[in-house]
């Protein structure tokens, strides 16, 4: 346990950074031990964000508040709002960890196990994912999600319909909580034979949802052979740091690429968005495509499967094999591991149509966060803004624009097919909604200039006309 005096919450966060890169940090004090209570600070989906949980004796951990901010600054000031509302010093221990119990209620359980998982199995959830987990999913089922949400629901969904084992070690204490875990305060609901109807496993799947980020599915995960036979849809692409760090679920082959589909943050009922696949070489223990370990009952309880000993664990995607091709990029080399047999100008396409699609989404969170933000407080700091503010995805589009344009100097010279998309691109129209029924017509030449100028704006209290760096 280190022991930190700082008189600055933004240097203790920094800190964190610093020196627990690669797992969230608990912090307490005599005040809030008091009432068995701890704050996490993590970074998630390019934002970051602390959690106030209650782990009591006996009892399952429980997360009482989660804020989510865009900045250390500006988390610092929603720490400094929790801590002058409930007389919480500055001083705090930073703590290796704190456990609570497996279960309340070793009588019950949320389903009962009776197969376990295989690659057979793993097979049949791909068929499923393929079949079943599109972009409308969760949002017809009435399921809220962010970033890790979606890998981990999906999962537990079919676990559930199988009778299969789930688990998810939770952020905070690091307990692992399994379909074979229960709290009191369920006691009363009522169970269903469809997952859809079964008030019981929806309210463990919120729990879970409730106390899992990035960090803890990444414990949960391990790196997956990068090839048509063993990287299969209900994988999915984990990014633990940057400001694009989120995670993906591969969901279907479309044509010369995968097709990911992915939420955001904060946590909400929302229409998944979707990506292809396009990524720099990846670094180990921060990015990667992964698969969920198996959950295996011993006598001392449920664990799970070591990382080595799952089917077609390998590190090939860190190797230099998937950039050894005659674009020497990761992806084009990526796509020819997976079978697809891509021109260059026809990946190049591919991340011409991501970027616009990419331009397509912003849309409607710049007018949710507009009519939102009209008539609630988003000033920095605050919740709200964390919520609709835009920094990390307008960076993620600049950086496929910057990757766009240095192919085409690199490579349109001898591959006409480039340099001709790339011309079609700058033509390519697009609709912008900027309110009161009015739509402005911009070409990709146009918000190209705009993003490579950076006069848009990612503070969701200004105009739409400057949020997209179109003149009034």
């Amino acid at each position: 346990m280190i022991l930190l005096r700082l008189f600055s919450l933004f240097l203790l966060i920094l800190f964190l950074l610093n020196s627990f890169i690669a797992h969230a940090s608990v912090l307490t004090n005599e005040h809030l031990k008091k009432e068995h209570l701890y704050i996490e600070i993590e970074k998630d989906g390019g934002k970051w964000y602390y959690s106030l949980i209650q782990v009591k004796p006996g009892q399952l951990q429980e997360t009482l508040l989660t804020q989510y901010a865009d900045s250390a600054q500006d988390l610092e000031v929603m720490l400094k709002r929790e801590f002058s509302k409930r007389g919480i010093s500055y001083e705090l221990n930073v703590i290796e960890s704190v456990t609570s119990a497996t279960t309340e209620n070793r009588d019950r359980v949320i389903w009962q196990t009776e197969n376990e998982w295989s690659w057979e199995w793993e097979q049949k959830y791909a068929a499923w994912i393929q079949q079943n987990v599109d972009q409308d999913f969760f949002f017809n089922n009435n399921l809220a999600t962010d970033c890790a949400d979606v890998a981990i629901t999906a999962r537990w969904i079919f676990a559930r319909i199988n009778k299969l084992p789930a688990a998810q070690t939770l952020s905070g204490t690091g307990t692992l909580f399994t379909n074979e875990s229960f709290r009191n305060a369920w006691s009363q609901l009522p169970t269903h034979e469809e997952w859809q109807q079964d008030q019981l496993f929806k309210a463990a799947l919120n729990y879970v949802l409730d106390n899992t980020y990035t960090h803890s599915l990444w414990k949960d995960s391990y790196s997956i052979h990068i090839s048509a036979s063993t990287l299969i849809p209900g994988s999915y692409h984990l990014n633990m740091f940057g400001d694009t760090g989120h995670t993906m679920l591969y969901a279907s082959n479309i044509e010369n690429n995968i097709k990911l589909i992915y939420s955001d943050v904060p946590r909400a009922i929302r229409r998944l968005y979707s990506t292809s696949f396009d990524s720099d070489k990846p670094s180990p223990n921060k990015m990667g495509f992964l698969k969920m370990r198996w959950p295996i009952k011993t006598q001392n309880g449920w664990t799970l499967k070591a990382r080595t000993e799952m089917p077609y664990y390998s590190l090939n995607q860190y190797s230099d094999e998937l950039v050894n091709n005659l674009m020497e990029n990761y992806t084009y080399g990526f796509l020819l591991a997976m079978g697809f047999n891509p021109s260059p100008a026809n990946y190049y396409y591919d991340i011409l149509v991501s970027i616009w699609y990419g331009f397509d989404d912003r849309q409607g969170i710049v007018t949710t966060g507009f009519e939102f933000c009209s008539a609630n407080d988003c000033s920095p700091g605050t919740a709200n803004y964390a919520a609709h503010s835009t920094p990390a995805r307008d960076r993620r589009i600049l950086t496929k624009i910057q990757k766009a344009k240095k192919i085409v100097e690199d490579f349109g010279a001898n591959d006409p097919d480039v340099k001709y998309y790339w011309d079609d691109y700058l033509s390519w129209e697009m609709g912008i909604d900027v309110g009161n029924n009015q739509i402005t017509h911009k070409t990709m030449a146009d918000l190209t200039a705009i993003w490579e100028a950076q006069t848009y704006s990612y503070d969701p209290r200004d105009t739409i006309h400057k949020r997209w760096g179109i003149p009034q």
